[in-house]
């Protein structure tokens, strides 16, 4: 079996959306081919998109393997069919939870490893009194914290992609070092 840092993008991004909607349980249904996990959670209509940050491909072979996760963040449009299969009128529009908004961007071998962790960051929004745990990959997240964020690069993606764009990789002064995120604590 290739490790996932030789596997191809289709190949990765379709086991992050199965290994994701699987820990979601239930309500998630994998959206292809637009790379989307939706579940219903009440009346809310939520979803996670892999998007294609940056890749390599004919016109830049050297760009890295970046993908961001979505979570609430692009327009969505919901198939009549999937607002069906998830119990909504097939006419309604409903909305995502306004507390679940994130966006992460990874590099593709470290994609895998937040199937399984995302759902537990979800559970820990939206209930403050579910722990969160560190991220699976050491990550700069932008504002308060885990608990708050909506912004947040893997060390790796964010070295790869500013070495790629010939950056300063130093983080903005609202940033918080991978060194000095802390598990959000149940209660908190």
């Amino acid at each position: 079996m290739a490790a996932a840092g030789e596997l191809s993008r289709s190949i990765l991004w379709s086991r992050f959306l199965e290994t994701f909607a699987k820990e979601m349980a239930l309500w998630a249904v994998v959206v292809r081919p637009k790379h989307i996990v939706a579940w219903r959670d009440g009346d809310l209509l939520n979803r996670v998109e892999l998007l294609r940050w940056t890749w390599p491909d004919a016109s830049s072979r050297a760009a890295p393997r970046v993908t961001r996760i979505g979570l609430n963040t692009q327009r969505f449009t919901p198939s009549k069919a999937l607002l069906r299969h998830l119990g909504f009128e097939p006419e309604s529009l409903p909305p995502s939870a306004r507390s679940l908004h994130l966006e992460w961007s990874v590099l593709g071998e470290e994609l895998l490893a937040f199937a399984e962790w995302l759902p537990l960051w979800i559970r820990g929004r939206q209930d403050a009194s579910v722990e969160i745990p560190l991220p699976p990959c050491p990550s700069h997240v932008f504002g308060q914290g885990l608990r708050a964020t909506n912004y947040a690069w893997t060390v790796a993606a964010w070295d790869a992609y500013s070495r790629w764009h010939k950056q300063d990789p130093r983080l903005p002064w609202y940033a918080i070092n991978a060194r000095d995120v802390v598990a959000a604590e149940a209660g908190a």
